[in-house]
This record gives structure tokens, sequence and C-alpha cells, in this order.
């Protein structure tokens, strides 16, 4: 049997999307009440939203929370805490946000347990086994790699709410995808995007949010950062330019030569270095030349956590993004041909990143200063969610990288 088309799509605007192109980023809409396959236990029912969902994470259970509704749907997968080792952040982060008080600009000062209090708490034995969701996942990288063309780009993920595997991907292929997959397993919808020019104009020293660009195509620097032999240098997306290619700033000076390309399926992130680097951000408009000191790092509660902001070439500085999952994935295509990326962090909740914004900076601000999350990867427009971006985590750079953040 294959998997048909969510109708839900084809009210999307029908433009094609180049999203993961060099010039590009990928995305995911009112929200749908999740299908709840079981009550959850009497003994369950007594527990605070906030205690279930903390040991949903350290068992490493897909969640996905609706706001709208006030629900949170916890799948159980058997194996699950090695099938998502990144699900969430932290035990110990996502701890202590329940008595944070210290939230970023413009966000909610109540406590994780005070945000949730009255959310109703629906846990479902899913159908996959950690095997039969990896197993899924595959089949979906098939599919695209099968199926893709330069551009094209997709963004997939388990969603609790219909569990099922699903896939959001450029209207010309959506059809091609899903005959390849089964659709008790699997649901695919077209989602189309708008791109749009923009530019940031960068000189030297090369800072988070500013342009990047070679001959052909241009995205935006994201972090700056050391790497194991203590050089300093920015990272941004490896599906932006070629290892060793020389790359300039907006301005037209040296920006770096890329040195690392350590990228799928861990992390869609390289390294630049050879010219000067500020440990700070542009911040305002794509046409702004305000910047703010980098003091850290910042990983908000996946669903309840406040919100983060994105600095891109085209679209500026764009805030009120909250992390909807840290386990998304993606396949896009790149100067070595199609790749898929797992892990990624995907954002909801506000504007979505686009062409051309692709390796900026994600962060939260605090006063004049901001803390990191991660680089601008893409976008997709979803039926379940919204507009989504997804982004590289900055811890997973870090890892393979063996990265050191460079503070303001």
């Amino acid at each position: 049997m294959s998997c048909s088309v969510g109708e839900e799509g084809h009210d999307a605007q029908q433009t094609k999307d180049n999203s993961c192109g060099r010039s590009g980023v990928l995305v995911i809409s009112a929200a749908l009440a999740p299908k709840t396959n079981a009550s959850p236990p009497p003994s369950e029912m007594t527990q605070p939203a906030s205690t279930q969902l903390i040991d949903a994470m350290k068992n490493g259970f897909p969640y996905v929370v609706d706001t709208t509704n006030r629900t949170i749907t916890i799948a159980t997968i058997h194996g699950a805490v090695t099938s998502y080792p990144k699900m969430s952040p932290s035990i110990a982060a996502t701890e202590r946000a329940a008595t944070d008080t210290t939230p970023p600009d413009g966000t909610s000062e109540k406590s994780l347990a005070d945000q949730i209090s009255n959310f109703h708490v629906n846990e479902i034995s899913s159908q996959f086994t950690k095997k039969s969701l990896e197993s899924g996942l595959i089949d979906v990288e098939n599919s695209y790699t099968n199926t893709a063309h330069e551009n094209d780009f997709i963004a997939y993920m388990y969603e609790p709410s219909l569990d099922k595997i699903v896939v959001y991907a450029d209207p010309d292929i959506a059809n091609q995808i899903a005959a390849q997959l089964p659709s008790d397993t699997h649901q695919v919808f077209p989602s189309p995007g708008s791109p749009t020019k923009g530019r940031l104009t960068m000189g030297t020293p090369v800072r988070g949010g500013g342009k990047l660009k070679t001959s052909k195509f241009s995205c935006t620097s994201g972090i700056v950062a050391t790497n194991t032999k203590g050089t300093r240098g920015v990272f941004t997306a490896a599906h932006c330019f070629n290892l060793r290619q020389r790359v300039l700033t907006g301005s037209g000076s040296y920006a770096g030569t890329v040195t690392h390309s350590y990228t799928y399926p861990n992390v869609d992130a390289e390294f630049i270095s050879g010219s000067t680097y500020s440990a700070s951000i542009f911040t305002g408009g794509n046409q702004s030349t305000k910047t703010k000191p980098v003091r850290g790092e910042y990983f908000p509660t996946a669903g309840v956590g406040n919100r983060v902001c994105f600095v891109g070439i085209t679209s500026g500085e764009n805030c009120g993004n909250q992390v909807h999952m840290y386990n998304a994935n993606t396949c896009g295509w790149t100067p070595t041909g199609s790749k898929c990326v797992r892990n990624v962090i995907a954002l909801t909740g506000g504007t979505t990143s686009r062409p051309g914004d692709s390796g900026g900076t994600v962060f939260a601000n605090f006063g004049n200063t901001v803390k990191v999350t991660g680089i601008v990867q893409g976008h997709k427009n979803s039926t379940l969610h919204g507009p989504m971006t997804f982004i590289t985590d900055w811890r997973s750079i870090k890892s393979s990288y063996k990265a050191k953040l460079v503070l303001g």
C-alpha cells in the first residue's frame, strides 16, 4: 500500500521553495488535536504534568505539546532511550528549567511546572519499536535519494499525535515520495515555501548573522568558536560552501576558507577560518549594523520552553520561535549531492527562516547579550504545526568538532 498525500497541504501556497540550496534555508499551522490511543492510568493522572513530561524525557519518549488545546501527548516506544539521544535538553537542564526565574527577554517568568500545570497528558503506546522506527526513517531517506533533484528539500520526524512518521516535501516530489512509503506508518504532506531576496553587508571581523558569499552563492555566518587546535573561526551550514573553498563577506573582504566540513548524518555545519572573528552577532533588520556579544549557550525545554530568535541575511532578526522538538530530521541538496541529517531542532510559533538565512545564529536575548542555541538549516510549512524552521544544535556541532564557544 502506498502512502497518500495529506490533503491539508493543498491549501498552502504553491510556490516552489528552493530551500536548502547554497542560498537557502528548510518548514511545518494550526495545531491539530493529538490522537489518543489510550487514557492515562489513574496513577499517572495524579502526577503533575511537569513530572510526567520530565519522566518522558528521562525515558527518551517522544512527546508533542499542543498549547492551543493544552494537551501533551507522550508516546512510549520500546528502547527509545537509545533511539532518541538528543530528543530534549539534558535532564539536569530540564529540571533547572522547572524553577528558572531568569528567562530570556520577552518570555514568561513562569516555571515549567506553572506553564503546564493545567495541561492534560495523553499517553499512547506507539506502533513503533526502536528497530521499526529506525527502519522507517531510513525508508524516508531512501525515498528522497531516489526522487529528489537539486534544491529539493524535505523534513521528516516521528509525530506522536498521529503515531506516524510525517514527511514535509516540496509539492513537485511529494507524491513520488509518498508512493514509496507505507501509509500505515508514514504520511506525506506537500510543503511549498516563498523564497525572497535580501542581504546584510558585513566586513571584518566576521561575526554571526552576516553575509558570507562566493561568486555564485550566499549564506549567513553563525557561531564564532575555536577548533581542537585553538584556531578561531566561524561555523555556518555545510550545505552552503565546498571544503577548501575561499569565502568572502558581504562587502567583499576575505572571510576565510572552509577548513572542515563535518556533516551528514551528524551535523550540517562547516568551519571557516583564516580571517578575524568577533564573538558577537548582528541584531535587528537585515540592513542593521547593531551587534550584541555572545555570553553562553541556551537550550529551552521543547514544547513549553522560552522563545528563541534567529538572524539571517534575508530575514534579519526574528524572535518568537519556540523549540518544538529536538529530534527532527531533514534531507537536502549540498555541494556534494543529496544528504540527510538526524536530530535537528525544529522551531515553531514564529517567522520562519528563508533562503539565504542558512547558517545564521539561533539565540536568546538576555538584555544586551545573547546565548546561542544553534545555526539555521532550513524551513518547511507544516500542516500539523504551522511554519517550522530547522536548526543544527550547537551541542551537536561542538561535539562533532570538539569546538569551544568563544565568548564576547
